[in-house]
């Protein structure tokens, strides 16, 4: 049985990818199991991807065949792990690179009961600390809706304000009792959070993915960790098409939808949302 499996999403940039996963099978102590989801990039990178771990018994690519999307892309990545048996799955974007070879038994370790999912440390190249969604659990819904409620309006908060929140962000460490810390990036999702659920929250193609997972683990009553480890370094790549990345039509109606979709699941009733198997 392995320790861990790893989700590495891979959409267009497969170079990007090759890195990453050559980073992960540099890691040691920990027995890894890695699933490359190509999500139908239309170029050609799963003959790429299989052709750089051609003998790796470790790693497999999976070709979705078109694009799922971030949620549903991840999903079928964990549910070829969970069919493996595995129960605890880090969710990697492709622009990360784990420089540290001890990096995965230290998220590990910080493994406990009650705790949902483990937010490792990242970082940027310059050594700022990378963006993470930080929500009290107070008044958690109240505070979603008024978030997704002004991006609809296209109101754009203080600038000020958002670098106030990232410096705060830099300064947790270990269980957050009081509020749910999730990275996009990359966080380890525990077997606690697969008792209840069989995959991340798939309504959503792109955007507020970090806000549905903090609301499955409030649902569930479940806690986050940040984890005490090596840096991890978001390198930042360009996987994300350019219309997504910047502020267009296309970006603008994607994120809206998904915001309606984030809005619809604090009503929700855990039992619908539960796993399945």
């Amino acid at each position: 049985m392995c320790d861990i499996g790893i989700v590495v999403l891979n959409y267009v940039n497969y170079s990007e990818t090759i890195k990453c996963v050559s980073s992960l099978l540099k890691q040691e102590n920990v027995r890894a199991r890695i699933v490359i989801v190509e999500n139908g990039s239309g170029n050609e990178s799963a003959e790429r991807l299989r052709g750089a771990f051609d003998g790796e018994k470790t790693v497999t690519v999976v070709d979705t065949g078109k694009n799922l999307g971030y949620a549903k892309g991840n999903n079928i990545g964990i549910q070829r792990l969970q069919e493996e048996g595995i129960q605890r799955i880090f969710l990697a974007n492709s622009d990360l690179e784990f420089r540290d070879s001890d990096t995965l038994r230290q998220i590990l370790s910080a493994c406990e009961p009650g705790v949902g999912l483990i937010t490792p440390v990242i970082i940027n190249p310059d050594g700022s600390a990378a963006p993470r969604v930080v929500y009290k659990k107070k008044y958690l819904y109240l505070r979603i809706a008024k978030h997704v409620l002004f991006r609809h309006l296209r109101l754009r908060q203080n600038q000020a304000r958002q670098a106030e929140s990232v410096e705060k962000g830099k300064e947790l460490t270990g269980l957050q009792e009081d509020a749910y810390v999730v990275c996009g990036c990359g966080y380890l999702l525990t077997e606690e959070f697969f008792k209840y659920y069989d995959g991340i929250f798939s309504e959503t193609f792109l955007y507020y993915e970090e806000w549905a997972t903090s609301i499955l683990l409030h649902k569930a009553g479940l806690k986050t960790k940040v984890a005490d480890c090596s840096p991890i370094i978001h390198l930042g790549g360009a996987s994300t098409p350019e219309d997504i990345r910047r502020e267009t039509p296309r970006s603008r109606k994607i994120r809206n939808e998904s915001g309606r979709k984030i809005m619809k699941l604090m009503f929700i009733p855990r039992r619908f949302l539960e796993r399945k198997g």
